[in-house]
């Protein structure tokens, strides 16, 4: 019907008619098709590795040979029977065995099947996957300090100081240290005098709880004083981060618009 390189789903040949059969002579498959019973049958003769057909249809009363049907099914050549009407009668497709194969698949199930053999072969896929990460990033690594010029000492490591940010993180942990000191100055000395007036000790620092053990006589203090008073000073760190990030986000957004416009 259609040969190979045409546009076509299936290469497929189809033979029908009074007398039509598949046989082999001289090594060749030999199809013999009879559509038209007032014409002599049309006959192709083919190496079966040649033959561009890789379905062979069969339609109404025809001859195959065993031999023939060995030599299809050994090269992968489906042969499909029909009977008058067109309807599907049997499909003859090539048997899939190999004892080599059959063998492979068997130690297959069975490594999969023992938990230390599974585990080892988990170790081997990782250790693959490091390697591979390893070498590609040295690899990428080699080729970019290749590709850089040469510089002073002094110049590599202020692009180290530029790229990692590390004058502003000293920046900012400077900053931070003596916000701290401001902050737990601030709750010390303002806020605690100012609730422990409500308080009779006076401070709020000072206030705990004993507990005296019945049996041993010994007396344990908890003083949840200075617990009130570490609260107080993360509330107090966490309103004014919050109130530095909100004025940054408006200025952020007015930077924006800026260059938008």
């Amino acid at each position: 019907m259609t040969l190979k390189g045409q546009k076509n789903h299936y290469n497929v040949k189809f033979l029908k008619g009074y007398g039509h059969s598949i046989s082999v002579k001289n090594s060749k498959i030999i199809l013999k098709d009879n559509h038209d019973p007032f014409s002599e049958p049309t006959i192709e003769s083919w190496y079966v590795k040649n033959m561009p057909y890789e379905k062979i249809v069969l339609q109404g009363k025809g001859y195959i040979s065993t031999e023939a049907l060995s030599l299809l099914s050994e090269n992968n050549r489906n042969v499909i029977l029909l009977d008058n009407y067109g309807k599907p009668v049997t499909y003859l497709n090539p048997v899939m065995e190999s004892l080599t194969a059959t063998k492979y698949r068997m130690a297959q199930y069975d490594t999969f099947r023992s938990t230390e053999k599974c585990r080892f072969l988990s170790k081997q896929i990782v250790k693959a996957i490091h390697h591979f990460m390893w070498f590609y990033i040295s690899h990428k690594s080699q080729k970019n300090m290749a590709d850089q010029p040469k510089q002073s000492f002094i110049q590599e490591f202020m692009g180290f100081l530029k790229t990692f940010g590390i004058i502003g993180l000293a920046i900012a942990f400077v900053i931070g240290a003596a916000a701290a000191k401001l902050i737990s100055a601030f709750v010390v000395d303002i806020i605690n005098p100012i609730i422990g007036l409500a308080l009779p000790s006076g401070d709020l620092k000072s206030l705990m709880s004993t507990v005296t053990n019945s049996v041993t006589g010994a007396v344990s203090e908890f003083k949840y004083g200075d617990l009130i008073l570490n609260i107080i000073e993360f509330v107090v760190v966490a309103l004014i981060v919050f109130i530095a990030y909100k004025a940054l986000s408006k200025l952020k957004l007015v930077e924006d618009k800026t260059k938008s416009a």
